[in-house]
């Protein structure tokens, strides 16, 4: 792993319901990342071996609407059976996991179907710059992978972002994690005229945050259409670090389009692989 400045970082991730089959590997993958801390709430018992630096704590659905009713001063209620939705909340996650990231200079937000190379080495100089946003694809925030400065002005953001309120406590998802974001700090990217125009004349000022935008350090969803069910045509996480299909280094594998196929195995995964390819069929380890 890549020496880095020290900035303590922590992820977080709200997830209710089972915890999915792939659970060991993404915990050895965070296990290789120590100067990073992982958050993980859910309403399940998480019955894997944690790495130090990953930290599960117990919080049902209803505990997490009433506390992020409570933060952001409306009533939140997400309902079982329509989880995506907490990814709208992601902007506020600074705010409603106040306590959480208090002794943190950087707090994020993160998918699980991810295994995480080396993220020293892609985040050295983002915070040596001292980036207040710091996210992994070029030009656009990113659900699966974003961080940001933990500081009141960008803990604040969600609140000055267009219709947070209205549209973050309905029963819809509106991307506020990647596209609605997205568009408040580029508002270029509004693809309606009128709102650009009402934006720039009677909306917020511009946020004028530093953002770092890392030049696709993650698998897009084409590249895992061309993912095979063979090691040779696989993506492949191999002692710490995430290969793409081109040998290329990444920072992680995110294996979104992906897992709908496949197969859980008979037997847990290993939970200190040595490596791992991700296959359109299954994840396969050699320990």
């Amino acid at each position: 792993m890549s020496s880095r400045p020290h900035a303590r970082i922590a992820l977080l991730a709200p997830y209710f319901g089972p915890w999915p089959w792939w659970m060991p590997l993404f915990l050895a993958t965070c296990g290789h990342n120590p100067s990073i801390q992982w958050l993980l709430f859910g309403d399940h018992e998480l019955r894997y071996a944690c790495p130090e630096n990953v930290q599960c704590e117990f919080m049902s659905l209803s505990s997490f609407n009433a506390l992020a009713s409570t933060r952001l001063g409306w009533p939140q209620a997400i309902k079982p059976d329509y989880m995506m939705k907490i990814c709208d909340l992601r902007p506020a996650f600074g705010a409603i996991f106040a306590d959480s990231i208090d002794n943190y200079d950087y707090w994020g937000h993160c998918d699980l179907d991810v295994l995480w190379g080396d993220m020293d080495r892609f985040l050295h100089e983002a915070l040596t710059n001292e980036a207040d946003i710091i996210t992994s694809r070029s030009q656009r925030i990113t659900g699966h992978f974003t961080l940001f400065r933990n500081t009141e002005r960008t803990n604040a953001m969600y609140q000055r972002m267009h219709r947070f309120r209205a549209l973050a406590s309905d029963s819809t998802y509106h991307s506020f994690d990647e596209e609605r974001i997205t568009r408040h700090l580029k508002p270029e990217q509004e693809p309606s005229v009128l709102t650009r125009l009402g934006r720039r004349f009677f909306g917020p000022a511009p946020e004028n945050l530093a953002i770092h935008w890392l030049p696709d350090v993650t698998t897009a969803g084409s590249e895992q259409k061309r993912v095979g069910s063979s090691r040779d045509a696989a993506l492949r996480w191999d002692a710490g670090k995430a290969v793409g299909l081109s040998g290329n280094e990444l920072m992680y594998i995110h294996f979104h389009k992906l897992k709908a196929g496949m197969r859980a195995p008979e037997l847990p995964p290993p939970a200190n692989p040595r490596r791992i390819w991700v296959t359109r069929d299954a994840a396969d380890c050699e320990t």
